[in-house]
């Protein structure tokens, strides 16, 4: 089940109480998450209005069934969802913009709306109008899905394969994929992605020759440290760190290996619109802190170590996960 199945049903069905004959707000109408949510509502009886960067964009949203489509960047969507509400405005935003966005959201709900937050693209505070909030009995959550444990997730899923599986398995449901990638045109698919014109997830898929991997151990390869190199060959780190971007991202990596056929790796992130540049770092983090650094190429060890001492840190260098367990135990 793609994750962001499970990151629309749990915040607009679940914490926003979502039902039948209303109508939602959702940002980023063309992302991963804007075009699940606007095929949910759709599915559920739901009108939905999203917001997006371009007209074609716009145009997308519209095609693949969003009610109505504002572009940000030409209209004032709370003006714009006033109108189309005829001034009722909607019963839940599904927010991943956050910072300044959150006042203006809540401008859109209708009494007794909720908002739901589930990222903070511009930024993790918001000044808000408590006495309004009180006034018109509205609701602010949120949630993260990746931290809840197992036993949440099992329920979700279990929820999901009830109500929303069946519609998958009738082809009436299904991720948008903008575009597929071999690994050896990743630069590609990074321009594709920072052009702005893709709607939906774009794929990269990463396969081998090799002599594949059994269940056992492919239930190891994304833990720290776990290896197959030989001795001092290697730090074990290389997959868990990918795994670790790109779930921060809010994407997954998919394993499909044959013993004897070799190893494919499917790399699924989501589809964003376009950075807000105000909200951009312009300079590097600097600090203080002593930082362990775990690397084996020696060339890739001394740049790297040169350019955290420049911004201040102090660095311990370890080629190896027994020598870093040592200096961290220090």
């Amino acid at each position: 089940m793609p994750e962001t199945l499970f990151t629309v049903w749990t915040n607009l069905f679940e914490r926003g109480y979502a039902t039948e004959g209303e109508t939602v707000l959702v940002h980023g109408g063309t992302s991963g998450i804007g075009t699940m949510a606007i095929s949910l509502c759709k599915l559920f009886g739901l009108k939905v209005i999203v917001t997006a960067g371009s007209d074609d964009k716009v145009a997308a949203c519209l095609a693949h069934g969003a009610d109505h489509a504002i572009n940000y960047r030409t209209e004032d969507f709370v003006a714009r969802v006033k109108d189309v509400t005829e001034g009722r405005g909607v019963h839940v935003v599904l927010d991943m913009v956050g910072g300044d966005y959150v006042a203006r959201n809540l401008a859109c709900l209708a009494d007794e709306g909720r908002h739901v937050s589930i990222a903070f693209q511009r930024g993790a505070t918001a000044e808000i109008q408590v006495a309004d909030i009180m006034h018109r009995r509205l609701t602010l959550t949120g949630s993260t899905l990746r931290p809840r444990d197992v036993r949440f997730k099992t329920m979700v899923a279990d929820e999901i394969a009830r109500t929303v599986w069946p519609y998958a398995e009738g082809n009436r449901l299904k991720p948008v994929i903008d575009s597929t990638y071999p690994l050896a045109e990743a630069a590609a698919a990074h321009a594709r992605m920072e052009s702005g014109e893709h709607v939906g997830k774009i794929v990269l898929e990463v396969s081998d020759t090799g002599v594949g991997m059994d269940q056992e151990l492919i239930g190891h390869i994304f833990e720290p440290f776990f290896t197959t190199k030989t001795e001092g060959k290697g730090t074990g780190l290389g997959l868990s760190t990918v795994l670790g971007i790109v779930e921060q991202s809010g994407g997954r990596i998919e394993v499909d290996s044959e013993i004897g056929r070799g190893t494919r790796f499917r790399i699924e992130l989501p589809a964003a619109d376009e950075a807000d540049d105000s909200t951009l770092a312009t300079t590097l983090p600097r600090g203080s802190e002593t930082i362990l650094l775990l690397e084996d190429d020696l060339a890739l060890q001394r740049q790297a170590a040169r350019m955290l001492e420049l911004q201040g840190y102090q660095v311990r260098i370890a080629a190896t996960s027994e020598q870093a367990m040592a200096i961290a135990g220090e």
